[in-house]
Formats: C-alpha cells, sequence, structure tokens
C-alpha cells in the first residue's frame, strides 16, 4: 500500500507570546500552556520570542523591536479579570503596529468561544 502526503507551503511567521502579568503583584513563572503553544509553534517551523509583563515593561527597547518585527501576537488571558486590560492591550498594539495580527487565548476566551 501506498500513500501520497499532501505538501503545502506555510509562511513561516514571526509570533511574540505576551503574559500581560499576573493582576495581583508578580508571579515567578510563565505558564505552561503558553509554553506548550510556543513549542507547538516552533515545531511547525515559526520564529517565537517572548514578552513577560510580570518581568518586562512596555517602555523597553526589546518589547518594541519584537513587536515591530511580529507577524502576530499572541496574548494569553488567564482568568476573567485580564479580559478588558488584554482587549484594551489589543487596541493599543494595533494602533501603533497595524499590520500585526493578534490572537488572544487562554481558558476565559476558550469558554466564550464556545458560547
Amino acid at each position: 500500500m501506498s500513500f501520497t502526503i499532501l505538501q503545502y507551503q506555510v509562511k513561516t511567521q514571526r509570533v511574540v507570546l505576551v503574559d500581560p502579568g499576573y493582576p495581583y503583584g508578580k508571579k515567578p513563572y510563565m505558564g505552561g500552556s503558553i509554553i506548550a503553544i510556543a513549542a507547538q509553534l516552533i515545531a511547525a517551523g515559526h520564529t517565537v520570542d517572548f514578552v513577560d509583563f510580570n518581568i518586562d515593561k512596555i517602555s523597553d527597547e526589546r518589547v518594541h523591536q519584537l513587536f515591530a518585527k511580529a507577524d502576530t501576537i499572541g496574548i494569553s488571558v488567564m482568568g476573567s479579570p485580564g479580559v478588558p486590560g488584554a482587549i484594551r492591550f489589543a487596541g493599543e498594539i494595533l494602533k501603533e503596529y497595524p499590520h500585526t495580527k493578534i490572537v488572544l487565548g487562554g481558558q476565559v476566551v476558550s469558554h466564550f468561544s464556545r458560547q
């Protein structure tokens, strides 16, 4: 028996994954879900960088350089209190970097997508 595998070409993306920060103080770790998504993206051939606002600041030059070069920015939203801030942040990103696609993800966003 022989199989034919369909081949397709996917444009490699520069992806920045953002942890917007824990709203009740700083947390000392990055969530496992965002790491798992990064691993899948890297395995698919994409370039992935992280911005962790528990550590990074929006005014950091490194953050602006990553956002300016990104094709897609993924924002992790963990818990309902993070939704309004994530939506505001996405709007700010789109104003400054209109070429960039924004993706919101996380348990709350996944729940909303099923409703």
